[in-house]
């Protein structure tokens, strides 16, 4: 799975720190309400589009269909999943979203029911893919409101 661009626009952001964005382009879009990246590109390791599909709202027991399916799943969680707090919040189409001061995004693809855990793929610990307490997780999933997007290979669809 290949993730481009998912991200905050504060000084760390990824695209900008990686050249993406000059420092002048950056400030453009800050100046113009840009509030993040979200969503530029994924691909499989087959090569196969993958394709975003809202799944904002579900409890995240129901995103382990997905999971169980071989989608992964992108969930809005905190960077070091402490207790989110509300830096500031954006109206989108009659929709107010929260932002958070730690806001990030990490890519859910797995799960273990007895031991409660969840496999998380985060790109703050520098790639790490490890196994967190699900309860854990979960609550904090709850809290920054249930943003989510399911990934799907829709290439064998008719």
């Amino acid at each position: 799975l290949s993730v481009i661009g998912v991200g905050a626009m504060n000084d760390d952001a990824t695209v900008l720190t990686s050249g993406v964005l000059t420092n002048h382009d950056f400030l453009v879009l800050k100046r113009n309400g840009a509030v993040g990246d979200i969503l530029s590109h994924f691909i499989n390791e087959n090569g196969a589009a993958l394709y975003p599909f809202d799944t904002t709202g579900l409890e995240l027991y129901d995103l382990y269909k997905f999971i169980h399916a071989g989608c992964p799943v992108l969930i809005w969680t905190t960077y070091d999943r402490s207790r989110p707090y509300i830096e500031q919040s954006r109206v989108y189409e009659g929709i107010s979203y929260p932002w958070y001061d730690t806001e990030h995004c990490v890519c859910l693809h797995g799960f273990h029911l007895p031991d409660s855990e969840v496999k998380v793929a985060d790109s703050w610990d520098y790639g790490k893919d490890d196994w967190e307490d699900a309860s854990r997780f979960e609550d904090i999933y709850d809290e920054v409101g249930r943003f989510s997007v399911v990934l799907m290979d829709i290439s064998d669809l008719k």
